[in-house]
Protein backbone atom coordinates (compact mmCIF):
# COMPACT_ATOMS: atom_id res chain seq x y z
CA UNK A 1 0.00 0.00 0.00
CA UNK A 2 2.58 1.94 1.29
CA UNK A 3 4.63 1.70 -2.74
CA UNK A 4 1.20 2.35 -3.96
CA UNK A 5 0.83 5.64 -2.26
CA UNK A 6 4.04 6.33 -3.35
CA UNK A 7 4.01 6.11 -6.90
CA UNK A 8 0.58 7.91 -7.03
CA UNK A 9 2.24 11.01 -5.43
CA UNK A 10 5.30 10.81 -8.00
CA UNK A 11 3.07 10.33 -10.65
CA UNK A 12 1.36 13.51 -9.81
CA UNK A 13 4.33 15.37 -8.90
CA UNK A 14 6.26 14.29 -12.13
CA UNK A 15 2.89 15.81 -14.35
CA UNK A 16 3.75 19.22 -12.61
CA UNK A 17 7.76 18.69 -13.12
CA UNK A 18 7.01 18.16 -16.83
CA UNK A 19 5.34 21.70 -17.04
CA UNK A 20 8.47 23.84 -15.98
CA UNK A 21 7.31 27.19 -13.82
CA UNK A 22 3.02 26.25 -14.26
CA UNK A 23 3.25 25.25 -10.38
CA UNK A 24 4.24 28.86 -9.77
CA UNK A 25 2.54 30.91 -12.01
CA UNK A 26 -0.88 32.62 -10.89
CA UNK A 27 -3.56 31.17 -13.12
CA UNK A 28 -6.19 33.89 -14.64
CA UNK A 29 -9.82 32.50 -15.38
CA UNK A 30 -12.63 34.03 -16.39
CA UNK A 31 -15.96 32.72 -15.13
CA UNK A 32 -18.98 32.39 -16.71
CA UNK A 33 -22.68 31.85 -15.71
CA UNK A 34 -24.52 28.67 -17.38
CA UNK A 35 -28.13 28.58 -16.59
CA UNK A 36 -29.58 25.08 -15.49
CA UNK A 37 -32.46 25.46 -18.34
CA UNK A 38 -35.71 26.15 -19.08
CA UNK A 39 -37.73 28.29 -16.59
CA UNK A 40 -41.38 28.41 -16.13
CA UNK A 41 -43.02 31.73 -15.71
CA UNK A 42 -44.65 32.48 -12.43
CA UNK A 43 -47.89 33.86 -11.97
CA UNK A 44 -48.42 37.79 -11.14
CA UNK A 45 -44.69 37.69 -11.70
CA UNK A 46 -44.69 40.55 -14.53
CA UNK A 47 -46.50 42.91 -12.12
CA UNK A 48 -43.53 42.90 -9.40
CA UNK A 49 -39.97 44.84 -9.65
CA UNK A 50 -37.08 43.27 -7.77
CA UNK A 51 -33.77 44.76 -6.55
CA UNK A 52 -31.03 42.25 -5.91
CA UNK A 53 -29.00 43.33 -3.21
CA UNK A 54 -25.23 41.81 -3.34
CA UNK A 55 -22.82 41.72 0.03
CA UNK A 56 -19.66 39.76 -0.73
CA UNK A 57 -18.73 38.84 3.26
CA UNK A 58 -15.47 37.06 1.73
CA UNK A 59 -12.40 37.33 3.05
CA UNK A 60 -10.96 36.16 -0.47
CA UNK A 61 -12.36 38.64 -3.33
CA UNK A 62 -10.81 37.34 -6.30
CA UNK A 63 -8.55 34.37 -5.18
CA UNK A 64 -11.11 31.39 -6.08
CA UNK A 65 -8.90 28.45 -6.12
CA UNK A 66 -5.01 27.69 -5.64
CA UNK A 67 -2.80 25.14 -7.94
CA UNK A 68 -1.68 22.32 -5.89
CA UNK A 69 1.45 19.98 -7.05
CA UNK A 70 0.82 15.96 -6.55
CA UNK A 71 1.64 16.08 -2.70
CA UNK A 72 -1.14 18.10 -1.91
CA UNK A 73 1.00 21.27 -1.16
CA UNK A 74 -0.56 24.84 -2.47
CA UNK A 75 1.27 26.38 -5.21
CA UNK A 76 0.18 29.40 -6.44
CA UNK A 77 -3.29 31.28 -6.33
CA UNK A 78 -6.12 31.20 -9.21
CA UNK A 79 -7.61 34.31 -9.26
CA UNK A 80 -10.29 35.72 -11.35
CA UNK A 81 -10.88 37.90 -13.91
CA UNK A 82 -14.75 38.43 -13.69
CA UNK A 83 -16.16 39.94 -10.74
CA UNK A 84 -17.83 37.15 -8.60
CA UNK A 85 -20.24 39.76 -7.06
CA UNK A 86 -21.20 40.98 -10.87
CA UNK A 87 -21.27 37.40 -12.17
CA UNK A 88 -23.94 35.99 -9.07
CA UNK A 89 -25.70 39.05 -9.00
CA UNK A 90 -26.31 39.17 -12.90
CA UNK A 91 -26.91 35.42 -12.62
CA UNK A 92 -29.80 35.95 -10.11
CA UNK A 93 -31.18 38.42 -11.86
CA UNK A 94 -31.18 36.29 -15.31
CA UNK A 95 -33.58 33.65 -13.77
CA UNK A 96 -35.44 36.21 -12.34
CA UNK A 97 -36.01 37.54 -15.71
CA UNK A 98 -36.40 34.50 -17.08
CA UNK A 99 -39.34 33.61 -14.50
CA UNK A 100 -41.14 36.77 -15.69
CA UNK A 101 -40.03 39.44 -12.86
CA UNK A 102 -38.68 42.89 -13.70
CA UNK A 103 -35.87 44.08 -12.54
CA UNK A 104 -34.65 47.37 -10.67
CA UNK A 105 -36.06 49.37 -7.67
CA UNK A 106 -39.69 48.86 -6.71
CA UNK A 107 -41.38 46.91 -4.70
CA UNK A 108 -39.64 44.04 -3.40
CA UNK A 109 -35.66 43.52 -2.44
CA UNK A 110 -33.42 39.99 -2.59
CA UNK A 111 -31.07 40.33 -0.11
CA UNK A 112 -28.16 37.96 -1.30
CA UNK A 113 -24.70 37.62 0.90
CA UNK A 114 -22.34 35.67 -0.79
CA UNK A 115 -20.23 33.41 1.78
CA UNK A 116 -18.44 31.32 -0.34
CA UNK A 117 -16.89 30.80 -3.96
CA UNK A 118 -14.06 28.65 -3.98
CA UNK A 119 -12.74 25.53 -5.52
CA UNK A 120 -10.54 23.27 -3.87
CA UNK A 121 -8.30 20.40 -5.16
CA UNK A 122 -8.39 16.93 -3.62
CA UNK A 123 -5.51 14.54 -4.33
CA UNK A 124 -7.55 10.74 -5.30
CA UNK A 125 -5.17 7.69 -5.42
CA UNK A 126 -4.37 8.23 -9.02
CA UNK A 127 -5.44 11.38 -9.97
CA UNK A 128 -7.22 14.29 -8.23
CA UNK A 129 -10.25 16.14 -8.19
CA UNK A 130 -11.16 19.83 -8.41
CA UNK A 131 -14.30 20.44 -5.55
CA UNK A 132 -15.91 23.77 -5.74
CA UNK A 133 -19.14 25.33 -3.13
CA UNK A 134 -20.95 28.22 -3.37
CA UNK A 135 -22.53 29.17 -0.73
CA UNK A 136 -25.36 32.01 -0.37
CA UNK A 137 -27.60 33.12 2.31
CA UNK A 138 -31.18 34.33 0.74
CA UNK A 139 -33.73 36.81 2.19
CA UNK A 140 -37.01 38.02 0.37
CA UNK A 141 -37.92 41.73 1.94
CA UNK A 142 -40.90 43.74 1.92
CA UNK A 143 -40.72 47.50 1.11
CA UNK A 144 -40.49 47.92 4.51
CA UNK A 145 -37.67 45.46 4.97
CA UNK A 146 -40.08 43.14 6.59
CA UNK A 147 -38.08 39.34 5.90
CA UNK A 148 -40.59 37.44 4.48
CA UNK A 149 -38.22 34.24 2.93
CA UNK A 150 -34.73 33.54 4.36
CA UNK A 151 -32.63 30.24 3.00
CA UNK A 152 -29.14 28.92 3.08
CA UNK A 153 -28.35 27.48 -0.39
CA UNK A 154 -25.16 25.64 -1.15
CA UNK A 155 -24.24 25.02 -5.01
CA UNK A 156 -21.74 22.29 -5.78
CA UNK A 157 -19.39 21.54 -8.67
CA UNK A 158 -16.80 18.61 -8.93
CA UNK A 159 -14.33 17.90 -11.75
CA UNK A 160 -13.53 14.37 -11.08
CA UNK A 161 -10.21 12.61 -12.67
CA UNK A 162 -7.91 15.33 -13.38
CA UNK A 163 -4.18 15.09 -13.70
CA UNK A 164 -3.60 18.84 -13.46
CA UNK A 165 -4.90 20.88 -10.79
CA UNK A 166 -4.92 24.47 -12.45
CA UNK A 167 -7.55 27.24 -13.43
CA UNK A 168 -8.94 25.36 -16.49
CA UNK A 169 -10.11 22.49 -14.08
CA UNK A 170 -11.39 24.97 -11.25
CA UNK A 171 -13.38 26.97 -13.47
CA UNK A 172 -15.40 23.94 -14.41
CA UNK A 173 -15.58 23.61 -11.31
CA UNK A 174 -16.83 26.80 -9.79
CA UNK A 175 -18.87 27.44 -12.90
CA UNK A 176 -21.19 24.08 -11.94
CA UNK A 177 -21.11 24.96 -8.42
CA UNK A 178 -22.78 28.46 -9.83
CA UNK A 179 -25.23 26.61 -12.06
CA UNK A 180 -25.50 24.41 -8.91
CA UNK A 181 -27.01 27.13 -6.32
CA UNK A 182 -29.03 29.11 -9.27
CA UNK A 183 -30.92 25.82 -9.74
CA UNK A 184 -31.77 24.79 -6.14
CA UNK A 185 -32.39 28.20 -5.17
CA UNK A 186 -34.62 28.88 -8.01
CA UNK A 187 -36.68 25.56 -7.40
CA UNK A 188 -37.67 26.53 -4.02
CA UNK A 189 -41.15 27.42 -4.98
CA UNK A 190 -41.33 28.92 -1.27
CA UNK A 191 -38.87 32.00 -2.26
CA UNK A 192 -40.73 32.34 -5.83
CA UNK A 193 -43.98 32.88 -3.83
CA UNK A 194 -42.30 35.09 -0.98
CA UNK A 195 -41.05 37.50 -4.00
CA UNK A 196 -44.90 38.16 -5.23
CA UNK A 197 -46.69 38.08 -1.63
CA UNK A 198 -43.96 40.37 -0.33
CA UNK A 199 -44.80 43.09 -3.46
CA UNK A 200 -48.30 43.00 -2.14
CA UNK A 201 -47.14 44.07 1.16
CA UNK A 202 -47.49 48.00 1.43
CA UNK A 203 -45.62 49.55 4.17
CA UNK A 204 -47.72 51.17 6.92
CA UNK A 205 -48.12 54.98 6.55
CA UNK A 206 -46.61 57.02 8.68
CA UNK A 207 -49.00 60.24 10.88
CA UNK A 208 -47.59 63.12 11.22
CA UNK A 209 -46.14 64.54 14.21
CA UNK A 210 -49.51 66.76 14.91
CA UNK A 211 -51.86 64.07 14.16
CA UNK A 212 -50.04 61.63 16.54
CA UNK A 213 -49.85 63.95 19.11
Amino acid sequence: MFILRKCRRQGLGLLLILLPGCALTTDHVILEYKSPGVATQIDGASEVRVFVDLFDIRGMKDRVSVKKNGYGMEMAPIVSETSIPVLLTKAIESELVARGFALGEGSVRLFVELQKFYNDFKTGFWSGSAVAELIINTQVKTPSGEIVYSKLTVGNGNVPSIQLMTGENAKTALEDALTDGMRKLFSDRAMLDAIVQASRVRPTARLPEAARD
